[in-house]
């Protein structure tokens, strides 16, 4: 229905004028203009409209009279075109997945034109419904081409979409085809849950981490984006492995939760909440108590003769200083008195760190060359978690003589290998909670004077710093004052976590 114009050319090649005459098509499809006419020593040109009103090829013979005698045929072809186009599974309906309220997803919509016109394809404009968008609005499809429209859903409620979105394609001025598309979808509000939803971590130690895994589950069929938030407290922490991602609809996910008490405290108490879409609900609750290894000296004997061998327990006792020693295992140390390293060592090379945990370990005094004394002591674990302990030599801490030898206090030719002084069997060993475990501590009078050495003791997680005085061993005609120390040290999260705890025993005897 929409007419179609073409144009030639008639030119007189010669000196005589031409006249010319069309024959008239009998169906009407064909009309020339003009339909006669007398070419001079020029040229006319010709219009030729085409209308029709069916699809389909036509083909005409178009004949010219040349002054009434000759005769031209013209051969014209034309077409006609329905437009049209192929949508994916015409009058279907486009599902999307169930979505979760709030959020988005997208789908492609293509339409293909298989005419060998170009189309306009227009989609109506529907304000009841914000659901759904579609981008672009309107485009030009070419020929044999397709065109990808992108359609978003956006659900606003808990509740089944339905929307029937109208369009149409035209060819310039031509009649508009009408047709339309069904989208569906659904919207929820999506829960999270966890498994279990309590977890009890019992008894941990002070900065020692403590893990267990639990299941996040989602029992929606639509997809949940999520973010999980952890309750602070003062007296412990909680690390998930992941606090945020999207669990797929009916989706399970391990989730670890690590615990860590950062100081002595019972029934430590954090709850880790699931953020939805700005709801926020209860997740998992966790729960825990933190201590500290706790050791304590609770007998001690004199097993060989020697000074100390008709010595009474009292008198042992406070020759050992166990009751001091015992106060420092339940104190809470300081931060500067807090090691970071497994040995037991000053980071500075010529500067004491001074710790306040000194107490006397005395010997008494014993003839040149005389049998060992040998003193028993028992440690009992009276915490709830298991204790190990490790009694260090100088030695083992690797210390250079240079650092003690530079000091004016101290000289080379004084230096006596503690060793050759004093022993301690066993030197470490692990205590279950509520079991005892006894240490023997040997003493060889073995030069005239006072001896002094420095061990230290350790006990994980806490430790203790080692004055730089200890790691000198000088041999001297007058006495010094006995020193000695043992204390427990907390093991503080992140940055303040230690590895052992450290004490210090500074014993002595003089001979």
């Amino acid at each position: 229905d929409q007419p179609v114009y073409r144009t030639f050319v008639l030119q007189n090649t010669g000196t005589t004028p031409i006249h010319y005459k069309f024959e008239e098509d009998p169906m009407g499809l064909f009309c020339v203009k003009p339909m006669s006419g007398v070419i001079q020593d020029t040229l006319a040109i010709i219009m030729v409209r085409f209308l029709a009103n069916q699809a389909k090829m036509y083909r005409y013979q178009l004949a010219c009279i040349l002054n009434t005698k000759h005769k031209i045929v013209f051969t014209l072809l034309a077409s006609v075109e329905t437009p049209t186009v192929i949508t994916p599974n015409p009058g279907s309906t486009l599902h999307f997945t169930p979505q979760a309220v709030g959020s988005f997803t997208t789908q492609n919509y293509c339409v293909q034109n298989t005419s060998r016109l170009p189309l306009s394809l227009e989609w109506k404009t529907l304000p009841t419904d914000d659901s759904f968008d579609i981008s672009p609005m309107s485009s030009v499809i070419k020929p044999n081409n397709k065109e990808v429209f992108e359609v978003t859903f956006c659900p606003k409620e808990d509740k089944l979409y339905r929307w029937t979105r109208p369009f149409s394609v035209h060819h310039e001025a031509s009649q508009r085809e009408k047709l339309s598309v069904t989208f569906s979808g659904k919207g929820n509000y999506p829960t999270l849950t966890c498994t279990p939803d309590e977890i009890d971590f019992s008894i941990a130690v002070v900065g020692r981490e403590s893990k267990k895994t639990v299941s996040l589950i989602n029992p929606n069929s639509c997809d949940a984006p999520y973010s999980l938030l952890i309750e602070e407290t003062r007296n412990c922490v909680a690390i998930l492995s992941k606090t945020s991602g999207i669990l797929a609809g009916y989706g399970r996910e391990e989730l670890q939760v690590s615990f860590i008490p950062i100081e002595e405290a019972t029934d430590c108490v954090i709850k880790i909440y699931c953020q939805l879409y700005h709801k926020s609900s209860l997740l998992l609750t966790v729960r825990g108590s933190g201590t500290y290894p706790k050791l304590s000296f609770v007998d001690i004997r004199s097993l060989v003769p020697g000074t100390l061998s008709t010595a009474s327990k009292k008198r042992l006792w406070d020759l050992f200083s166990l009751d001091l020693l015992n106060k420092y295992l339940k104190d809470i140390p300081e931060p500067k008195e807090l090691r970071h390293l497994m040995e037991t060592r000053s980071n500075a090379r010529n500067k004491s760190v001074k710790t306040k945990a000194l107490a006397a370990v005395d010997f008494g005094s014993n003839s040149l060359s005389s049998q060992s004394s040998k003193v028993m002591v028992v440690l009992q674990n009276t915490g709830n978690v298991s204790a190990s302990f490790r009694f260090l030599f100088p030695e083992d801490l690797n210390l250079d003589i240079v650092t003690w030898a530079e000091s004016e206090e101290s000289y080379a030719e004084d230096y006596v290998d503690p060793s050759e002084c004093f022993s301690i069997e066993p030197r470490e060993g692990t205590i279950e909670p509520g079991k005892k475990t006894i240490s023997y501590f040997y003493v060889q009078a073995s030069y005239c004077g006072t001896e002094r050495a420095t061990y230290t003791a350790e006990s994980p997680p806490r430790t203790r710093v080692i004055p730089a005085d200890a790691w000198r061993y000088p041999r001297q005609q007058q006495g010094l004052p006995p020193v000695c120390a043992l204390q427990p040290h907390p093991q503080p999260h992140q940055d303040r976590i230690s590895q052992p705890t450290d004490s210090v025993l500074r014993v002595i005897q003089r001979q």
